[in-house]
């Protein structure tokens, strides 16, 4: 038996997937928790393009997205854990699904870096366009985890 057929067949699987309000309301935290994420990394990009949050120094904004990012994104993991347990053997060959985890560790891999570094920065810190570029770039990568995300029940 393979790891999805496993994972479908487990009893957390079996009891998101038969309950009648486990997936629908599992499904409601990891969308509200994606929300916030997606919230909190938009702001500090266009905190990084200057397009908002001008007033604030960049280590402050940094500081303040690394200290509240971290609950909304565990949430996400572990409803999302249960969520692709519940359907294991089809998410894992939903070419959606796969860009939308692709997506998501790009993402996450260069706020990781960006935000460290951004929250150790001198106040006087000048953002150059190719930082700038990224960060418009970080936002059309998480568009594209929701635009993905609603693409995976019609994959």
């Amino acid at each position: 038996m393979n790891l999805w057929q496993w994972l479908y067949d487990s009893t957390l699987g079996t009891g998101v997937r038969d309950s009648t309000w486990i997936f629908p309301f599992l499904e409601v935290i990891h969308i509200y928790s994606l929300i916030i994420v997606i919230g909190l990394v938009g702001a500090f990009d266009l905190r990084l393009m200057g397009r908002a949050l001008q007033h604030m120094k960049l280590s402050v904004v940094a500081s303040f997205v690394l200290r509240w990012i971290l609950f909304p994104v565990g949430i996400n993991m572990v409803t999302g854990t249960l969520l692709f347990m519940s359907k294991a053997p089809e998410y894992s060959v939903n070419r959606a699904f796969q860009v939308k985890i692709a997506l998501i560790v790009a993402g996450v891999i260069f706020h990781i870096i960006i935000l460290r570094r951004s929250s150790k920065a001198s106040d006087n810190v000048n953002v150059g366009w190719a930082v700038k570029l990224l960060a418009g770039l970080s936002l059309a990568v998480w568009a594209g985890v929701i635009a993905v995300s609603r693409w995976i029940a019609y994959a």
